[in-house]
């Protein structure tokens, strides 16, 4: 659930970004074992820790392990499977995943950004186009669209959730790679006492700065160098699952009978149907299975648990298992604590929104999402406040200093430009002054850049009562971000002279403000 790293550009081979629409199932295989590598290190990962974590010294009743088998089972299906892989990952803002994109998503179909720069034609360069919905459910998305574009609070409250969600999730990126490491790492004290715990922090250090020299390559070269490491991962830890669950106890099966984030924003690099793939085809019945075996041994050894990772592996495949088990933690980003879960849930209320407003889907529908997925994330978001003084405060803590410097950001900029809107100059103003005014005339051309998309910022104003000389020809420009992520070919605009690191751009909008004078 990486936020980072949206980067564009060419990928040896095939232009991905440019093709995420696709039809060819040559080029959606590719993409799908490129996203084992980039996606699923995390979600990966996690049977080095659930258990242990899970029971802190050692487990007290067998049935306990059920209970938590279980919760596991539901949690991996209800969550990434049914949520994310089926429904989030519809809810795409042209390609692209992640907090934000869903915000602007939602901005695009109702005013309820804070900056007033929407226009009619940002819509024709867009690929997501709205569907034609009941009589009852345009009723529906209408009062609510009415009722939060005329709410500052409910403005405000996006623009701080969406902000906080995504510091959070850079927050506890910051820990996560430590902690994934520090547990593949220690898998060493099972083979051997001579291991101190010094001496494994330091060779966890030195594996975290190599891991992040390797991502300047980035997605593209990453992904390839990752993928084969994940596949093996899931392969192993799939197979030695399935013998644990052979040989030391089958009838952890009863588990499934009910008792009682990397993914979506790694989309913009690949394509729904590739993430879907990958999902059902390798990642969640190699998890399964791993699960599944952990409960067979565990139900037999209660006082391993501590170490259960390593001491369920057969002892031919230990060290095998030890070196794919760090390889696999170096790829790993993120670990499933206060940060993520919160992000979760606002996933979701967020998801609720482009329902109801832009998707128009039934309202029983909508409401067997929120009651299905919405309970088991709230009953996750209530258990996490126990882990605050176990060190949950510190992804925290780092994301209130990031969403900080985000708000500082976003109200100076909003600020500058209510001040230029505010305060544009009017045509009948710039004859009044250049009547009023003695001016030199020079030849040539002067370009003033303005953040408004309509109009003549108010710095024309003060050029002119300062500087007694105008060129024969004045442009002002404006440069507008949209929130694309494919570009057309015959759309596209080279703006690099390096053929290799293209940046393209799109021709939108050409307000040219002319002045000549004529002697």
């Amino acid at each position: 659930m990486d936020s980072l790293a949206m980067g564009a550009g060419n990928v040896h081979g095939h232009t991905h970004y440019a093709s995420r629409d696709t039809k060819d199932w040559y080029v959606i295989l590719r993409l799908a074992f490129q996203i084992i590598g980039i996606v699923y290190g995390d979600i990966g990962t996690s049977p080095l820790y659930v258990y242990a974590s899970t029971f802190n010294d050692s487990v007290k009743d067998g049935d306990d392990i059920l209970g938590v088998l279980s919760l596991i089972f539901y949690t991996l299906t209800f969550i990434p499977l049914f949520k994310y892989v089926l429904i989030v990952l519809k809810a795409t803002d042209n390609g692209d995943g992640g907090t934000f994109a869903l915000h602007s998503l939602i901005c695009r179909y109702a005013k309820v950004g804070l900056i007033p720069s929407q226009q009619a034609e940002d819509r024709e360069v867009s690929n997501f186009r709205l569907q034609l919905p009941s009589s009852r459910s345009l009723q529906r998305a209408s009062k609510l669209k009415s009722k939060m574009e005329k709410s500052n609070f409910v403005k405000f409250f996006l623009l701080f959730a969406t902000m906080l969600g995504t510091s959070m999730v850079i927050g506890d990126g910051v820990l996560t790679p430590c902690i994934s490491v520090l547990s593949a790492v220690g898998g060493i004290k099972a083979a051997t006492d001579s291991m101190t715990q010094d001496t494994i922090v330091w060779i966890s250090v030195v594996i975290l700065v190599c891991l992040f020299m390797v991502q300047r390559f980035g997605t593209d070269k990453v992904g390839y160098g990752f993928a084969p490491i994940i596949c093996v991962w899931f392969a192993l830890i799939g197979g030695i699952g399935a013998y644990n669950f052979i040989k030391f106890d089958p009838t952890v099966v009863k588990a499934i009978n009910p008792r009682t984030e990397a993914l979506f924003a790694d989309v913009g690099h690949f394509t729904v149907r590739s993430i879907q793939l990958s999902m059902c085809t390798v990642t969640y019945p190699a998890l399964l299975l791993a699960y599944i075996g952990q409960a067979s041994f565990l139900r037999k050894h209660h006082q391993d648990v501590g170490d259960l990772f390593f001491k369920s592996i057969p002892h031919d495949l230990y060290w095998l298992m030890f070196v794919v088990a760090v390889a696999a933690s170096m790829i790993a980003r993120n670990a499933y604590g206060i940060a993520v879960v919160f992000v979760m849930t606002l996933t979701s209320s967020f998801v609720v929104l482009i329902m109801i407003m832009i998707w128009k889907i039934h309202i029983i529908l909508v409401i067997l999402y929120v009651v299905v997925i919405g309970s088991i994330e709230l009953l996750y978001l209530s258990s996490v406040p126990y882990k605050f003084d176990q060190g949950g405060y510190l992804p925290l803590a780092f994301a209130l200093i990031l969403m900080t410097i985000m708000y500082i950001w976003n109200d100076v900029y909003r600020r500058k430009y209510y001040f230029e809107l505010n305060n544009k100059v009017s045509t009948e103003m710039v004859k009044e002054l250049a009547a009023s005014i003695n001016f030199s005339r020079i030849l040539g051309l002067a370009i003033f850049y303005s953040e408004l998309v309509h109009g003549i910022p108010p710095i024309f104003k003060y050029y002119m009562t300062n500087v007694p000389a105008l060129h024969s020809a004045l442009v002002f420009v404006s440069i507008k971000s949209l929130p694309i992520s494919k570009v057309s070919g015959r759309r596209a605009v080279p703006f690099s002279k390096d053929k290799t690191k293209r940046s393209l751009c799109i021709p939108l909008y050409r307000e040219v403000w002319i002045h000549r004078h004529e002697a």
